[in-house]
């Protein structure tokens, strides 16, 4: 569907997904693929590792006491179980040190980290928050331009390291 008719995109966002949310959630869905698609890329070259912390959340199991899972869950630490950090540290540290890395000019490092920024605080956030009715029909002019490239970038950086050789492993 990346085809430039923009006519045709909507009919098959509204037939597939929803007629009325349908671009919505492939907005959402995009945004979770370019967040995952970067911390990849970071993996992949060393600049990014899981940060384990207390995993205070209680599991909830067909056997568990509802009431005292309830009363756990809402006596844990917020964000308890760790992660691989927030999109904002990401696109402004982390995208720096995999440019460095891939000596890229500067030009290629701004068009990089302008991108995530532009999907972590406009693109990601607004749709995590809320339900703005036709913004994302006008951020899909930024795709061709902005956000593939960006993306193409993240994937040859892991290409180059051998991220996508067969091994059998995840």
């Amino acid at each position: 569907m990346c085809n430039g008719d923009e006519a045709a995109l909507e009919s098959w966002w509204a037939e597939k997904f929803d007629a009325k949310f349908g671009r919505y959630m492939a907005w959402v869905w995009f945004s979770v693929g370019a967040e995952n698609l970067v911390k990849a890329a970071l993996v992949c070259h060393g600049l990014l590792e899981a940060k384990h912390q207390n995993y205070s959340y209680p599991v909830y199991w067909g056997d568990t006491d509802k009431g005292s899972w309830v009363e756990r869950v809402l006596g844990s630490r917020r964000n308890a179980g760790g992660g691989y950090g927030e999109m904002g540290d990401i696109w402004r540290c982390k995208l720096d040190d995999l440019s460095d890395k891939l000596g890229d000019a500067e030009a290629e490092r701004k068009d990089l980290k302008a991108a995530y920024q532009y999907l972590t605080q406009v693109v990601r956030n607004r749709d995590a928050h809320s339900y703005v009715t036709n913004q994302r029909r006008k951020d899909l002019l930024a795709v061709d331009p902005i956000f593939v490239p960006a993306f193409n970038k993240l994937v040859q950086a892991m290409r180059d390291r051998g991220h996508f050789k067969a091994t059998g492993h995840d």
